[in-house]
């Protein structure tokens, strides 16, 4: 098995929109070919007739625009009886970003999985609207998963 692998994302500045939607943005637009799929459903524009032009960004969650099947596929993962350290190394060998739950002291939220190496995973997450790369070991991810589960699991 590789030792080391990432995966590209696109960092942002300020995420305003659900953390998971901007993940999945980040993803994509790490590839240059899905920039015109972005723009024709995440962006309006406006000329006045001063020819000023402005133009803003749709915000993901009250948009509609869940089209994200249009450009990529996607899968939950439940079966929990697996290895999830191995289970996430083989998904992003084969270039798939992993989406996951994860505990921060007692709030659960999902972080993005984006790589690994000998000692932990590379994670893309928001934080106070923040775009932040990290990384996590595989010791501390096991625990704050676990625990994450747990939580799910009781209610």
């Amino acid at each position: 098995m590789h030792t080391e692998k990432m995966l590209p994302v696109k960092m942002t500045g300020d995420i305003y929109s659900e953390c998971w939607h901007s993940y999945i943005v980040a993803a994509l637009l790490s590839d240059d070919k899905f920039l015109p799929w972005f723009v024709e459903r995440f962006m309006d524009f406006y000329v006045s007739e001063d020819c000023v032009g402005w133009y803003r960004i749709q915000n993901v969650i009250s948009g509609p625009y869940y089209e994200y099947e249009e450009v990529i596929d996607y899968q939950e993962i439940r079966d929990f009886s697996i290895n999830p350290i191995q289970a996430i190394q083989e998904t992003i060998i084969r270039n798939r970003y992993v989406i996951s739950v994860y505990n921060f002291g007692g709030v659960l939220h999902e972080i993005m999985i984006i790589g690994y190496d000998a000692v932990g995973f590379r994670t893309y997450r928001a934080e106070l609207s923040r775009a932040v790369q990290d990384h996590i070991s595989y010791e501390t991810f096991l625990q704050n998963f676990t625990s994450a589960l747990e939580i799910l699991e009781k209610n």
